[in-house]
């Protein structure tokens, strides 16, 4: 069976109005078909500060209830669409606030990553994940894994490389970053970097607005971009991808001998240690 699936890239503005971004997100939902994965922007639920510290103040006004009622809602619509959605959330917990990807499956399952690597802005008042695990969709083919990396968590292919290895076929990053266009190559390159080197798919989207940063894309397991949208631009557009097309040779070339052999001693290491 072939293994071609519908991404639905939606590059829309966030807010701290939760209702304002269920809207969005539920226009967003419209666009795909039965199978389809929509991605959203980091926060696309409750809001993100996008612009750092300008922006933090915002988090101390999340109401905790109104998210976690808002991904209920969302997570129903996905299954009454048949599609799965990927949708952002900051949300308050006991130790501090996490910052959660939540892929709610077109079977009414509902997985959730953490942030695991945090941005500037976030540390001090967000509570890093500690799990890099493959969330599950289910396909026309069977079961998929799914890579779930956010934001700046691109900078880290470790991560990725891990993610990968665990299974992941299909990479979702999502982002919201609009503090200037000055790193935006630099993201660009690394969207692609981590496609060509896993020989997966990776789709990422960021919320529109000025200063965007992260592009809106869709690169292809040989690194060709397949989409990109122009950046700023309220979008939401559909593609096909297939599967089919991921390999495993890189992956399976990989060092390991030497990136995971600890360093040998040198003796002059050990008379300083005496």
């Amino acid at each position: 069976m072939p293994r071609t699936l519908g991404v639905v890239l939606a590059q829309v503005p966030i807010t701290f109005d939760v209702e304002e971004n269920v809207a969005s997100v539920r226009n967003a939902l419209s666009h795909a078909a039965p199978g389809d994965v929509v991605l959203t922007p980091e926060g696309s639920v409750s809001g993100y500060p996008a612009r750092g510290d300008e922006d933090a103040w915002m988090l101390d006004r999340i109401d905790a209830a109104a998210v976690d009622a808002a991904v209920d809602s969302l997570a129903a619509a996905a299954r009454d669409a048949g599609a799965h959605l990927l949708v952002g959330a900051c949300l308050p917990e006991p130790a501090g606030i996490a910052n959660a990807a939540f892929l709610l499956g077109a079977d009414g399952r509902r997985f959730a990553y953490r942030k695991a690597n945090l941005a500037d802005v976030e540390r001090g008042r967000f509570v890093a994940g500690d799990e890099l695990t493959p969330l599950s969709i289910a396909a026309p083919w069977g079961e998929m894994s799914v890579g779930v990396q956010i934001c700046r968590e691109v900078r880290f292919p470790e991560q990725w490389i891990a993610l990968a290895s665990a299974g992941a076929e299909l990479f979702l990053h999502p982002a919201n970053a609009l503090e200037g266009t000055a790193d935006r190559e630099a993201w660009r390159s690394m969207l692609i970097a981590r496609a060509t080197e896993l020989q997966r798919f990776v789709a990422s989207v960021n919320a529109a607005g000025e200063g965007q940063h992260s592009p809106t894309l869709a690169v292809d397991p040989r690194g060709r971009v397949v989409c990109e949208l122009p950046p700023t631009v309220e979008e939401v557009r559909r593609i096909e991808i297939d599967l089919d097309e991921n390999g495993s040779a890189y992956l399976e070339q990989r060092r390991v001998d030497l990136t995971e052999r600890r360093p040998a001693r040198s003796a002059a290491d050990g008379a300083d240690a005496r």
